[in-house]
């Protein structure tokens, strides 16, 4: 039996890399840098952006970093696994979790009942994963002198970027109990430089210059964790974890000797040595101990403030980490205001949009709907009334947060000449014939009039900012097109959606840009839908769309 772990916080790394010893010191002309040209701090929403993508180095430690924000807020954590009905109450704020991943956030208004009319769902859904390298289930390899890793590419990312970065791993491994042999998840994430994707020197590929970068991803992007004769010196010390699970560290004999002795052949070196006595460190536990690993490699670099005025937020996983933070700020900043509410404001934070959504944890699961279906009965006057239940999601809306592209300056053309939305330019409806993206006419005149009426009253940029504007993407007609959840959700569920997102630079590479500016506007246009007089707004224009007999 699996057993959830009681903390989710990182334990402090017992084993860091012994620093090297230099003779030598900076002369001290140079011990004091002039002053930079832009604040050294960025406004605390910022800071708090910055903050969560440090905590977030895979989707179990984002959602993990969540429901730290969620309790702190005052939100009640709640077990989709429970067999009895949800004790919601008026005014009430839960969330759950699902697999570790995956997070559902609600807000219940004071007066939101289950009778028809009432009810309805204002969502924000974003996602918590981010392209990157996984290890496969049988990562150790050894070639040349080198420990190295078997890694998987997740997603579609701009792998060369990864190359000549301070890499680690991070994610959840699975511990078992020696006192009663019970499974446990555990979070880890070694806080330094472990790995690293070299790059061939230029001189042994001369056509590089000529062809480009090319890596094949199979060969070329398998990270070096050790060097084989400071790994056998460790070992020889006691160091090289000798007390790893046989699964997971003994060495198959070849076929011939196995042959010949007539053993069974054992199962292969699953991971390194190394690597499990760097995991068990930071785990605090033996290497025995670890039964299985769900890793992936992060940069280390943490976030920054860059630009000559501080304005460019620099930082990996902006996609879609930006949307999963803001939209859990507006939700939590909106709370004030429940006791005017007649719906139930939502914010579900799905994990695998990056490869298609399709899994328990994912957006193209049933995890949204069993949401809303166990959420409406519980509600005042709550049942097993399918149609008032149907009702209730057909007056609901989605907002599908995805990051979008802003205009590339070096790269202009890439870009539909009326559709270039810039950085620090507000947030951006995006839109596409072809229902790549969920938004309609209707979906985005009602949020454009609901992002005006909100600014009017500021918002975490004030009157004027950037929230009051709102920036239009589509794809020209000869360039593909990316897509959310949002049109997946819309489907399954029936709501109505419109897809938006902030905008930003390099999306999908290791290290992203974004503008500080739009962290703020992200947060007024969701705190916008999460507004009571929202519904004022939806029931006006669904009323004058609606077709009677």
């Amino acid at each position: 039996m699996l057993v959830a772990a009681p903390s989710c916080a990182d334990p402090p790394a017992p084993l860091p890399p012994a620093p090297c010893a230099r003779s030598w010191q900076w002369p001290t002309a140079r011990a004091s840098a002039p002053p930079p040209l832009h604040p050294p701090h960025p406004p605390p929403l910022v800071t708090g952006l910055l903050n969560f993508i440090d905590a977030s180095p895979s989707p179990y430690h984002a959602v993990a970093a969540a429901a730290a924000l969620l309790r702190a807020a005052g939100y009640t954590a709640l077990s989709e696994a429970s067999p009895s009905p949800w004790a919601l109450t008026p005014g009430g704020r839960y969330f759950f979790t699902r697999g570790g991943a995956s997070l559902v956030a609600f807000a219940v208004g004071a007066r939101a009942t289950a009778a028809a009319g009432g009810g309805a769902f204002k969502v924000v859904g974003a996602h918590t994963d981010s392209p990157c390298f996984k290890l496969k289930p049988v990562a150790a390899a050894r070639r040349s002198g080198y420990v190295q890793l078997g890694v998987q590419t997740y997603g579609g990312g701009l792998w060369h970027t990864w190359f000549d970065r301070d890499l680690t791993v991070a994610g959840r491994v699975v511990v078992r109990d020696a006192a009663d042999g019970r499974l446990a998840h555990r979070l880890v994430r070694v806080p330094w430089a472990l790995l690293r994707i070299p790059s061939l020197a230029i001189h042994l590929s001369r056509e590089l210059a000529k062809d480009g970068f090319k890596p094949d991803r199979e060969a070329h992007t398998m990270p070096i964790l050790a060097t084989v004769a400071a790994a056998a010196a460790a070992a020889a010390a006691g160091l090289g974890g000798n007390d790893a699970p046989a699964a997971a560290t003994a060495r198959a004999p070849s076929g011939a000797r196995a042959a010949k002795t007539g053993a069974a052949t054992p199962p292969p070196v699953r991971h390194p040595p190394e690597l499990l006595t760097v995991l068990a460190a930071q785990l605090g536990v033996p290497a025995a101990a670890i039964v299985d690993v769900d890793l992936s490699l992060a940069d280390t670099q943490p976030c920054a403030i860059g630009g000559a005025h501080g304005e460019l937020v620099l930082a990996p996983r902006l996609d879609n980490l930006h949307s999963c933070y803001t939209a859990l700020t507006a939700l939590t900043a909106a709370d004030g205001t429940l006791a005017d509410e007649a719906d139930v404001r939502v914010v579900a934070l799905f994990d695998h949009e990056e490869v298609g959504s399709t899994s328990a944890v994912g957006a193209n699961s049933a995890l949204l709907p069993a949401a809303f279906a166990r959420i409406h009965r519980s509600l005042p006057g709550g049942g097993l009334d399918a149609d008032a239940a149907a009702a209730a999601v057909t007056r609901s809306l989605l907002v599908s947060a995805d990051m979008a592209h802003g205009v590339h300056p070096n790269y202009v053309s890439k870009h539909e000449e009326r559709h270039r939305p810039a950085l620090g330019g507000g947030m951006v409806i995006k839109t596409n014939a072809n229902q790549r993206y969920a938004t309609s006419g209707a979906t985005g005149a009602l949020l454009r009039a609901a992002v005006e009426a909100a600014a009017a009253a500021g918002g975490w940029g004030g009157k004027g900012a950037p929230a009051s504007r709102v920036q239009e993407f589509v794809v020209g007609n000869e360039t593909g097109c990316g897509s959310t959840i949002g049109p997946m959700l819309s489907a399954r569920t029936g709501m109505r959606t419109v897809d938006v997102g902030a905008p930003q630079l390099a999306m999908h590479s290791v290290r992203e840009v974004a503008a500080v500016a739009d962290v703020a506007a992200a947060v007024d246009l969701y705190a916008a839908v999460f507004r009571p007089e929202f519904r004022a707004l939806d029931d006006a224009l669904a009323a004058s769309g609606e077709i009677l007999e």
